[in-house]
């Protein structure tokens, strides 16, 4: 009888927790599950889950939306059912990164062509003020870089500590970046 009661009592606390907290759990793990969802290109788990209520500009702790992760794997049937359904295009992160920080870090050109084509702001400075085209020429893609500057990307931008994207493609030694930078004009 004591064993019961005890667990009936287990029961109880149980259930009370999941009244307190419950919906604030849930909506913790739908955010988790939106974002990851987004990032895998699941599109029909990120349609439910939409359909189900979650936000479509919801935030995991480090402020990336489901925008963000889709933009960072390059699933850009993703992206546009995203922003069909209203996610914010030039939503800031922790670090103050957009979504085109993220997919010009990772060298994705058709997921930049589309972000801008939406009306990202390829002007957007994160954190020590890393412009778009200075993640571009640090992850490596020359058609990256190419398409960000015939896009209008300020080439000769300085981050906090007085670098460029010339600088940081120079540095690490990519250069074929390096050449398309200065014959676009890059000091």
């Amino acid at each position: 009888m004591c064993r019961l009661s005890r667990c009936f009592k287990l029961v109880v606390s149980v259930f009370m927790l999941y009244m307190v907290f419950g919906s604030a759990l849930s909506y913790a793990d739908s955010t988790h599950d939106l974002l990851n969802a987004a990032y895998n290109g699941r599109t029909d788990v990120v349609n439910a889950l939409l359909d189900r209520g979650v936000g479509v500009n919801s935030e995991d702790t480090n402020g990336r939306t489901a925008l963000m992760t889709a933009s960072i794997n390059g699933k850009n049937e993703i992206v546009r059912l995203l922003i069909s359904r209203g996610a914010s295009i030039n939503a800031r992160d922790n670090k103050n990164s957009t979504v085109l920080h993220a997919a010009a870090l990772k060298g994705h050109v058709e997921t930049i062509r589309l972000l801008l084509n939406y009306g990202a702001d390829i002007y957007a400075k994160a954190n020590h003020n890393m412009t778009v085209l200075m993640l571009a020429a640090v992850g490596g893609s020359p058609e990256t870089v190419r398409l960000l500057i015939e896009e209008g990307a300020d080439i000769n931008a300085r981050a906090e500590n007085g670098k460029t994207a010339l600088t940081f493609a120079y540095e690490a030694g990519f250069s074929e970046i390096v050449r398309i930078l200065q014959q676009a004009g890059a000091m």
